[in-house]
């Protein structure tokens, strides 16, 4: 017995909703937006860059960089705050920080991101990722190539009355000025003014 013309579309309509259903699977994994030129923007981790390739480097350098406070007015700024580090040479840098407070901070800035290794080390232990509650800055790279390259900085032992020491090695190959940012919720006046919680690198060319 042939089926009725009702039975018949319903198998018709049965068919285009499974093959429909399929096609935003499939859209929505991502599988298909390379196909249609079509992206999702990338998300916190595609931010992220990789640990940097030095094997067979031997040029080395060093930075010492810090985090100050001034007691009377409240306001904490990077020393210095513009600097200039040569391109193809390992950069092992010493950053000291002085801020006892945490501040507020997005979890994807928790992340370390860039450096080699892929890690930080804070009092001499090796960490990939700091404690949201526990960040008091970040030192952000917010253009060029090294986007998104990011140092979580933790807040001081106050009790302690020393700094937290945080070391890390880099290497840049790109010569360029890249701007970086604390992400941290330092107040509109610190974001705004360079010099304290926003500056300028330079990776100079050897």
């Amino acid at each position: 017995m042939q089926p009725s013309l009702p039975t018949r579309l319903s198998l018709r309509q049965a068919y285009l909703f499974v093959v429909s259903a399929s096609l935003v699977g499939l859209l929505v994994s991502g599988w298909m937006f390379p196909l249609i030129g079509i992206a999702f923007p990338a998300q916190n981790s595609a931010n992220c860059p990789s640990a940097p390739e030095v094997s067979g480097v031997t040029a080395r350098d060093f930075l010492n960089l810090s985090i100050l406070v001034n007691p009377k007015a409240g306001t904490e700024f990077f020393v210095p705050a513009n600097f200039t580090i040569p391109a193809d040479t390992i950069v092992e840098v010493t950053l000291d920080d002085f801020d006892t407070g945490a501040s507020s901070v997005d979890s994807q800035y928790a992340q370390v991101c860039g450096t080699v290794n892929g890690t930080i080390a804070v009092d001499g232990r090796a960490i990939s990722e700091v404690a949201v509650g526990t960040i008091a800055h970040t030192l952000t790279f917010t253009n060029g190539p090294y986007a998104g390259f990011n140092i979580p900085v933790p807040a001081a032992n106050a009790s302690a009355a020393v700094s937290a020491r945080i070391t890390f090695s880099v290497y840049f190959s790109v010569p360029g000025q890249y701007r970086w940012e604390c992400k941290a919720s330092c107040g509109q006046t610190q974001m705004s003014l360079d010099g304290r919680m926003s500056g300028l690198v330079t990776v100079q060319g050897r």
